[in-house]
């Protein structure tokens, strides 16, 4: 897996430091893009959901320490990020197995645990791109006002 990888990666070493991050976000496109863009057994559900529950998981091997886990968390989010970036089918289909998460890595919260903040600092979080109606912008006449009797 390439979350806990990362997480310890001794280069990376503050998960709200935006530059270390862009560069664990390109580690996690390169691993990443073969699965979404070339493969036609691609599932987004599966993916999301993987994610999703290594995020409610603790750090395996330092359990208790909270920058380590915040910079586990982070690196979900931004694999998340770049899930929700590049994908181009968002189909949530039950996938046939269930996603196990491997305990060598990721320590189980308790049952009730979900993480819902996001880690990463706002200039990486995830914006999804408006589609802008087209408007026209040329004035309309005004109507004339109506006379007073």
């Amino acid at each position: 897996f390439a979350v806990p990888v990362l997480t310890h990666d001794p280069e990376f070493t503050s998960y709200d430091d935006v530059n270390q991050l862009k560069v664990i976000k390109q580690c996690l496109w390169f691993i990443l893009e073969p699965l979404i863009t070339r493969n036609d057994l691609y599932c987004y559900g599966f993916y999301k959901t993987l994610v999703e529950r290594m995020k409610n998981h603790k750090d395996a091997l330092n359990e208790t320490d909270d920058a380590v886990n915040y910079k586990m968390w982070a690196v979900c989010d931004l694999a998340m990020s770049v899930i929700w970036s590049r994908s181009s089918r968002f189909e949530l289909r039950d996938f046939p197995s269930d996603t196990r998460i491997p305990t060598m890595y990721f320590a189980p919260q308790s049952e009730y645990f979900v993480n819902t903040r996001v880690f990463l600092p706002p200039a990486l979080q995830f914006q999804p791109k408006r589609q802008n109606d087209q408007v026209d912008t040329k004035e309309r006449p005004r109507k004339r006002p109506r006379q007073q009797a």
